[in-house]
Order: structure tokens, then sequence, then C-alpha cells
């Protein structure tokens, strides 16, 4: 079994690898992005589905990990899905490898969503319109 780290356990990790390793932060999280969206697309023969064409919601925040989710949709709509992402914080508002790879987002033709309401888009567009609605559970 995999260890689980903490958010702040993770973080140690990664500056870690970018001090100790040298590598660069945004190479952490162009690893990281991509290994997301392989697990994702490897599990999807399994639930009876295709990339070509499948909507996935992709929240992503202003840190790191919305950076990785913005790996994600790129890796996805290259697969042939048609990511969907939903921006918890003003584009203004990312730094860093985030915003990094937010600009590499926008590059692939990929437009994000601001979401000011959650409770509001949560249950109408997430689980509905990300194609979900009939999946069974694994």
């Amino acid at each position: 079994m995999r260890p689980v780290l903490t958010a702040e356990e993770m973080r140690g990790v990664d500056a870690r690898a970018v001090a100790d390793l040298g590598i660069p932060g945004p190479t952490l999280m162009e690893n990281a992005g991509r290994g997301a969206a392989e697990t994702l697309l490897a599990a999807l023969p399994e639930r009876g589905l295709r990339p070509r064409g499948l909507r996935v919601a992709i929240v992503c925040g202003r840190g790191g990990n919305g950076g990785d989710g913005f790996v994600v949709a790129r890796r996805l709509k290259r697969a042939g899905a048609r990511p969907d992402v939903l921006l918890t914080a003003p584009p203004d508002a990312l730094r860093g490898d985030a915003a990094l790879k937010y600009q590499e987002l926008r590059r692939a033709g990929i437009v994000a969503r601001l979401v000011e309401d959650a409770a509001t888009v949560a249950p109408a567009y997430l689980l509905t319109g990300a194609g979900l609605q009939n999946v069974p559970a694994p």
C-alpha cells in the first residue's frame, strides 16, 4: 500500500525534491498531473468508458494542486476527452508554477471557468455534467 501524506508532508517532499535533487517545480507539477491523468485514463475502460468526447470536470484552486489540475486537463484533452476546468480563484490570483501551468492550459485551447458559488455548481454541474451520472462504483 502506498503511504498517504498530509499536505504539509507533501510540501516538504516537494521542497526537498527542488532543493536537494534539483528538480524544477514545473517539472514536479507536470509529472504529478501526467500521473493523475494516466491513472484516470487507465480506469475508464474498467468503467465502460472511453476518453473520446468524455466530459471531465476538474476543479482547480490557485496553488500547486490547481497547477496539477491544469496539467491533468491538458493531458485529458490530448487523449480526446473534453475537460471543463473550474477555477476557485480568479486567474490573476495564480502565482508561480500554477500560473505557468495555467498559461500552458490556455495555449492548449482550454478555457477555464471561474466558479464563485461551489454550492450551485457541485450538484448541477460536477455530478451530472461531467458524464458520471450512470457510472457504477468500482
